[in-house]
Order: C-alpha cells, then structure tokens, then sequence
C-alpha cells in the first residue's frame, strides 16, 4: 500500500517519493527487488544533482549491482556526491583517495578535500543521525591517523 501511494508521488515528480521509490526496489521493500529499475531511478535524480542518489549509483557500480563493477566510476560518482555535501561520500571518496582504489593513490589530496569540508562546517551542522555520526568519526579517525603517521 505504501509502495503504491509513493510510486504515485513519484510519477507526478515528487523528487522525494522518486528517491524512497528507487530505495525500496533496490532493498526489497514492499516490492520486489529490482536492481535494474532502482539504478533507472537514481540515476535519473543523479544527473539532476542529488547527492544521494549519486551516492547510490557510485556504490552500485563499486559493488558491481547491477552494473559491471568500475571501481574508476564509483570514484567519480563518490565524487560528485561529496562535492555535494553528501557526508558518507566523503567518507568513501577519502578511503579511495587513501587506497588507491578507482584513482591514484594520492593522500594529500584526500587531506585537502577533508579539511576544507570540515572548514565549510558540513561535519559538524549535518549530524543528525548515527550513521552520519558514524561516518563524521570515521573521516575523523583517518585525517588523525594520517597526521600522527606524517609525525614520524
């Protein structure tokens, strides 16, 4: 029932119910899952700009569901959706940046894009939740382990 009320939202352009639409294919809930239609749907919203939906489309093709695994375009839709304030974005734009996983490793670069979003005040006004909480310390943690080990 609740499938069906959003899905309606989202065919008269609710950006939001399009996004809670694509979310329930993609997890299975109230319908059945469809990784196809939820990549359909988000990607839609990510070309449009919306960070959580560029967050999704970059973990589809990190994860390789349900498109071919590129590790170089989830790094470019991790990308855009950091730039767009999108916090775990930046959380897993800085691991990749860290590894050397879809781009070169570079640590300074991931430094100067963890600092100026901490500048910019987006890690701390945006908590509202633990996994935003969560992915605050976590990029926390990195930027300090990253310090102590230049100390050396």
């Amino acid at each position: 029932m609740a499938f069906k009320r959003l899905k309606m939202a989202s065919d008269n352009g609710c950006s939001d119910s399009f996004f809670t639409v694509a979310h329930m294919y993609s997890a299975r809930y109230g319908v059945e899952r469809s990784m196809e239609k939820a990549y359909e749907m988000f990607m839609l919203l990510a070309e449009k700009g919306n960070s959580g939906a560029q967050f999704r489309i970059a973990l589809m093709y990190r994860e390789g569901d349900p498109v071919e695994r590129s590790y170089p375009e989830a790094f470019k839709w991790f990308k855009l959706s950091a730039e767009n304030g999108h916090m775990n974005a930046q959380f897993e734009l800085s691991r990749m940046y860290r590894d050397g996983v879809g781009v070169e490793k570079d640590v300074s670069k991931r430094t100067d894009g963890s600092i100026s979003t901490m500048n910019r005040g987006a890690m701390t006004s945006c908590i509202r939740s633990e996994s935003q909480a969560h992915s605050f310390f976590s990029l926390l943690s990195l930027m300090l382990d990253e310090r102590s080990m230049e100390s050396l």
